[in-house]
C-alpha cells in the first residue's frame, strides 16, 4: 500500500460523527490516553459499548425524542472511539505513520 498524497475531503456526516467522537474523547481526557492499552482489551470494551448503543437505540425506538437521539449519538461515538483505539494501537505497534494508504479499500 502506498500512502495517499491527495488530501481527503470528509463528508459532512463523517465530520459530524468525528466531532461527536472528539467531544466524547475530550470528556475523558483526565483518564489519559490509550497508548498503554492492549488492542484485544479495547475490542472487548467496544462490545460492551455496543450493548450501550443497543440500549440507547431501544429507548429512542420506544420514544424518538431529541434527548434519546443524542444518547444514541453519544453511545455510538463511544463505541467508535474504542475501535479507533484498536486501529491506532495496531498502527503504533507496527510504527506505521498517521497516513492512510490510497489503496486501503482494495
Amino acid at each position: 500500500m502506498k500512502p495517499d498524497k491527495k488530501p481527503v475531503s470528509l463528508r459532512r456526516h463523517l465530520r459530524w460523527f468525528a466531532e461527536a467522537m472528539e467531544r466524547k474523547l475530550s470528556l475523558n481526557d483526565h483518564k489519559g490516553g490509550w497508548d498503554d492499552e492492549e488492542p484485544r482489551e479495547m475490542l472487548e470494551a467496544s462490545w460492551n459499548e455496543m450493548a450501550e448503543v443497543s440500549d440507547a437505540l431501544a429507548r429512542w425506538t420506544e420514544k424518538p425524542t431529541y434527548e434519546n437521539a443524542m444518547a444514541v449519538l453519544a453511545e455510538t461515538a463511544d463505541a467508535a472511539n474504542y475501535l479507533l483505539f484498536v486501529a491506532d494501537l495496531v498502527r503504533m505497534s507496527n510504527d506505521i505513520p498517521l497516513v492512510v494508504p490510497e489503496d486501503l479499500g482494495t
